[in-house]
């Protein structure tokens, strides 16, 4: 019988990052990533909403830099507890930690801003 990997975090729901490590390498993915998460910090987005939002590839670029970011400490996840759906994975969640806030803010403030185009809706 196959368990879920345990991961580390203070309850069920909310899981912050392990611990920081290196900082993220700024690409423009990255920045236009981060810029979508520093539109609100500290609201939770699902990874979809990230890369719809970034125009982005949600599989092949998005998560991939979620990981990235949450092994660096800037981003903690949650999975969604209504969602009870048995066809697909639960959605999960993931938000800026103080620590990533500060750290997307200086990143993009050194790196310039991304060229994101308006939101979907704006206008």
């Amino acid at each position: 019988m196959k368990t879920a990997p345990t991961r580390r975090g203070t309850g069920p729901d909310i899981r912050p990052a392990a611990g920081a490590t290196d900082t993220p390498r700024m690409t423009a993915p990255m920045r236009s990533v981060l810029a979508v998460l520093l539109d609100d910090p500290r609201t939770w987005r699902y990874g979809h909403n990230v890369a719809y939002r970034a125009r982005l590839k949600a599989n092949s670029l998005v998560y991939p830099i979620l990981r990235r970011l949450l092994q660096a400490g800037w981003l903690c996840e949650r999975d969604d507890p209504t969602d009870f759906n048995p066809n697909r994975p639960k959605r999960r969640y993931y938000r800026l930690t103080p620590l990533g806030i500060r750290a997307a803010r200086a990143a993009l403030d050194s790196a310039g801003s991304p060229n994101l185009p308006p939101s979907p809706g704006s206008g």
